[in-house]
């Protein structure tokens, strides 16, 4: 359902969980920020529920959540998410922003590179496996950076792009 042949969860992504055999270690987003968030401590319906947060962090995070790592806590339910906003932030010092009850989907396009003349194709993996690319316009150009699509536009230097 969270994964397709062109779309995965991003792993900018913390997912809340529900009725779990087991707990994880660790999460970016603590469990105790959700239960503020969501009124949790008062409700007393959930206090057998196992709740659970899952996410990745650290050297070794790809650009998408690796799902197979779920599996062992058996969790039924996905309660919410909360997308984390890495770039939203200049100081290290100040939390990053945190939009909760949303979901980050990272997307692709399948097969051989397909962008315009102006763009850089780059490819998209995850779990050392090539799912397909996308297309980035260079600098001084803007668009989509597809030759099928809108290609890239030369920018002027007003802010407004043309078809070179």
């Amino acid at each position: 359902m969270f994964n397709s042949t062109n779309f995965a969860i991003s792993s900018r992504n913390g997912l809340l969980l529900e009725n779990c055999s087991s707990t994880f270690n660790d999460c970016v987003v603590s469990t105790t920020r959700f239960e503020n968030h969501f009124n949790l401590q008062q409700c007393e319906s959930r206090s057998n529920t196992t709740m659970n947060c899952y996410s990745e962090d650290g050297p070794d995070q790809g650009e998408f959540i690796n799902l197979e790592k779920l599996g062992p806590a058996g969790c039924q339910i996905l309660f919410s998410s909360v997308t984390v906003d890495v770039n939203g932030s200049s100081s290290s010092s100040m939390p990053s922003p945190l939009d909760f009850q949303s979901l980050e989907l990272g997307w692709w396009v399948r097969g051989e590179c397909g962008c315009d003349q102006n763009a850089v194709c780059r490819n998209v993996s995850s779990q050392n496996r090539t799912l397909g690319y996308r297309c980035y316009c260079n600098e001084g150009f803007a668009g989509d950076g597809f030759s099928a699509g809108d290609g890239c536009r030369k920018e002027n230097p007003n802010g407004t792009s043309s078809y070179s």
